[in-house]
């Protein structure tokens, strides 16, 4: 007895090898190698760069040996992702932050107690929000390198911390994540010891700054007596300092 066997029986028998649809589009294709070396960033955020770049016949790795990726690609291609890479690849720098704190209330306005420089800012909050009465109390400043993080206590009774993530000179941005500011109780005397109590978070989250401006963030108390604002300014420590451009105000509850 004669069996014939379709084509497509034979594909699925594994008899026949199926049709390559068009040559190798790399075949022929002129392949260069670099090694670039990675100087000052992380080196999966360079790779994720790289990857972002590669063309259709290119191919990275990431040697465990060195802080560098391997690329290889065609020579045009390849010398714009090491150029790109090259000026990605700069120092950290170096960030001064500026956080000062506000309580709000909706008491009448004093005659004073708001610093000059945050006077403007009260005025422009008891047009924007319910609060009426804004007491400051103090200012914290850090000056910290791209990805460095620190702390600082305002007041003796809360504590702000935070991290430079990013500093996007092209956008003028900073990027602080994460940011917390803790309230500190007062320590505890039991038996002849003094015991510091656990910090109490009052607020978390990241912020993204515009180089120069003020950015506020407030946060209402549970029975909404009071509020409090935290005012920010970070800049770069190489320019000039900041400028008064407006402000940006968040606030939660």
């Amino acid at each position: 007895m004669n069996m014939r066997w379709s084509a497509t029986a034979l594909l699925a028998l594994g008899l026949v090898a199926p049709a390559v649809a068009g040559d190798d589009p790399c075949a022929g294709v002129e392949i260069a190698t670099k090694v670039i070396e990675i100087h000052y960033r992380d080196v999966g955020d360079a790779a994720q760069l790289a990857d972002q770049m590669i063309g259709e016949c290119g191919a990275y790795k990431v040697p465990r040996a060195l802080h560098a990726i391997i690329v290889e690609d065609e020579p045009a291609r390849l010398e714009r992702i090491a150029r790109a890479i090259g000026e990605w690849d700069e120092p950290p720098r170096e960030v001064q932050v500026s956080v000062s704190l506000l309580i709000a209330t909706r008491d009448l306005p004093p005659a004073a107690g708001v610093a000059d420089e945050l006077r403007d800012i009260s005025r422009t909050l008891s047009e924007m929000t319910r609060w009426t009465r804004f007491r400051s109390l103090g200012t914290a400043s850090l000056r910290l390198r791209e990805g460095g993080e620190g702390q600082a206590e305002i007041a003796e009774r809360y504590r702000v911390s935070l991290k430079i993530k990013r500093v996007d000179q092209d956008r003028r941005r900073i990027l602080v994540e994460p940011f917390r500011l803790d309230r500190l109780p007062a320590p505890v005397t039991a038996g002849g010891s003094s015991i510091e109590p656990r910090p109490r978070r009052l607020w978390s989250g990241e912020l993204d700054l515009e180089e120069g401006r003020q950015h506020l963030v407030g946060a209402t108390s549970r029975g909404r007596q009071r509020a409090i604002f935290l005012v920010f300014t970070a800049w770069p420590v190489d320019d000039d300092g900041p400028e008064a451009s407006g402000i940006l105000l968040q606030e939660e509850r």
